[in-house]
């Protein structure tokens, strides 16, 4: 996926091998993801949502 904004900056979100389909009506917790880009809630395998993603993409 690539995102550009109105200036032309580019933001590539990769790594979909992994990927699964968020319920927000459901508790999610996961254990993989890509080592350096992974969420402190992952590793310490807490509860997971958009703000994951977020951080993720912050990385």
């Amino acid at each position: 996926i690539l995102c550009v904004n109105r200036n032309g900056h580019r933001i590539k979100i990769i790594d979909f091998g992994l990927a699964r389909k968020f319920d927000p009506s459901k508790q999610l917790k996961v254990l993989f993801g890509t080592p350096e880009f992974v969420a402190p809630e992952v590793i310490n395998f807490d509860r997971v949502g958009f703000g994951t993603d977020m951080w993720s993409v912050g990385v």
